[in-house]
């Protein structure tokens, strides 16, 4: 159980970092295009990703799976397919409060080309968000990857995975309620690390975000400094 408890977890973390890999670039360009450029593009990007949202991400993965079968790679696929509109979204909202800030406008009038002012401007300005958006979107790929693979639909034997191991020994629960114990618990372990760490990035990336005690007592301290 160890082993492949150890195994299903290089499985299941290859799946979530290959899926917010793909789906991050995919939609970190795809935000650039319609936020920066605008007019026929960010049209044609928004209607896309709002008619993707239209259909249940479980029912697109299914219907990816079905016709293309179950294997890893297919299933990267299929998860990368429905993640890549979230970062498309935050990335554009982003880049459009960024673009008409000064030092874009500076960097355009000064001749800077636009892929120029994207690598060198835009990017830096969306990379802390992006950071803790992919952290948030690992958590959710390895939920959905478990849920697939728990329905038979993801990682398939010999191969190990967290959500495969607890539906092989779901019928063995109530006599080794360790064999699904463990899987659940790296599942939730890992989940919870990964939105920790989301959490972490923002604050650490924008202080302001920081609701602790010692930031409440720092807001408190300024409104009660004379002025």
């Amino acid at each position: 159980m160890l082993a492949r408890t150890l195994v299903g977890s290089r499985i299941s973390l290859l799946v979530g970092v290959s899926v917010v890999l793909f789906a991050g670039v995919f939609g970190t360009a795809m935000g650039v295009l319609a936020g920066y450029f605008g007019g026929f593009w960010d049209t044609v990007v928004m209607r896309v990703v709002d008619i993707q949202l239209a259909f249940p991400n479980l029912l697109l993965m299914v219907a990816v799976i079905y016709f293309f079968g179950a294997n890893v790679g297919v299933l990267i696929a299929a998860l990368s397919v429905v993640s890549w509109m979230v970062f498309a979204r935050v990335v554009r909202t982003t880049v459009m409060s960024v673009r008409s800030s000064l030092y874009v406008r500076a960097a355009h009038f000064a001749g800077c080309s636009r892929l120029s002012i994207v690598r060198r401007h835009l990017l830096p300005a969306v990379a802390p968000i992006l950071l803790t958006q992919a952290m948030l979107e690992f958590a959710a790929i390895i939920l959905a990857e478990s849920s697939l693979s728990f329905l038979g639909l993801g990682v398939q034997p010999p191969d190990a995975s967290w959500g495969l191991m607890i539906a092989e020994n779901r019928p063995y629960l109530e006599v080794a309620w360790w064999t699904v114990f463990f899987p659940g618990l790296a599942i939730v372990m890992t989940v919870l690390a990964a939105n920790l760490i989301g959490s972490a990035f923002r604050v650490w990336l924008d202080p302001r975000q920081d609701d602790g005690p010692r930031a409440r007592a720092d807001a408190a301290a300024q409104n009660e400094a004379p002025y």
